[in-house]
């Protein structure tokens, strides 16, 4: 009897500490991975279904990049679903996509919450370190990979290349940021819009890129996903996200 007590006692104590370390972990990042499984268990029958973009839903003709992959997800993962299970704003009301997806304002782009991005960290992370490797790797490696090495070769070209040589001038990051922001405030005419000047400004890395194998458009505008994350100050958080990603799924790189 005493020794049943005992083997009692343990099993009480091991579900008492069960009890509190699910309790932990908040309800939002719970949700948030049932719906990263939701998302690897539906990606091939998605990219089935929905092959090419809707320009007028997705603001995409390209079948490649993130607003693409963002159309294929979103009946799990749309900023709406993000902000209800995280209990967070994914953008500050500083920029743009306060009010929902804005992809047509020349003058204005979303200013990510940190907070935000450190309950997705901290929920992916936990997922993929859990989640069926085969299922979860199949989809990385068929639609991600290119992706996610495209954005870390353009954070590592962005931040080490000192000086960038364009329309005959020498560019520093700090004049890209500069030149920007004052494209935005309608102070700087001669670039077009700021989209086009980052585009424009980082095509060299695009054509290089290429050449080595990755897709240009992606390589194109991910620089200037690292700039405007600069200005916002969330670059040393999305790279520690995608850092920890590719740890996970792609540690050869």
């Amino acid at each position: 009897m005493v020794i049943k007590s005992k083997t009692m006692k343990k099993l009480g104590l091991l579900l008492f500490v069960a009890v509190l370390v699910i309790a932990a972990v908040p309800i939002g990042q719970r949700e948030l991975k049932k719906q990263y499984e939701k998302v690897a268990n539906e990606w091939e029958d998605a990219v089935a279904e929905y092959p090419e973009p809707n320009y007028k839903m997705d603001q995409t003709w390209l079948n490649v990049g993130v607003r693409y992959k963002y159309a294929l997800i979103k009946e799990y993962l749309s900023i709406e679903v993000l902000e209800t299970l995280s209990g967070q704003k994914v953008f500050l009301e500083s920029g743009a996509h306060v009010d929902g997806l804005d992809f047509n304002n020349a003058n204005l782009f979303g200013h990510y919450n940190p907070q935000f991005i450190s309950t997705v960290h901290e929920s992916l992370i936990s997922f993929l370190m859990n989640a069926n490797k085969d299922l979860v790797q199949g989809v990385y490696n068929n639609h991600l990979q290119m992706t996610a090495r495209n954005y870390i070769l353009a954070y590592d070209y962005v931040n080490n290349e000192k000086v960038i040589t364009w329309r005959e001038k020498e560019w520093t990051k700090e004049d890209i940021m500069i030149t920007y922001e004052n494209i935005l405030s309608g102070t700087v005419e001669e670039y077009g819009n700021g989209a086009n000047f980052l585009n424009e400004v980082y095509r060299t890395h695009a054509d290089s890129a290429e050449a080595d194998g990755y897709d240009w458009y992606e390589a194109d505008v991910a620089p200037g996903f690292w700039i405007r994350r600069s200005i916002d100050k969330t670059d040393d958080d999305f790279i520690a996200l995608l850092k920890a990603v590719m740890e996970e799924m792609d540690s050869e790189f």
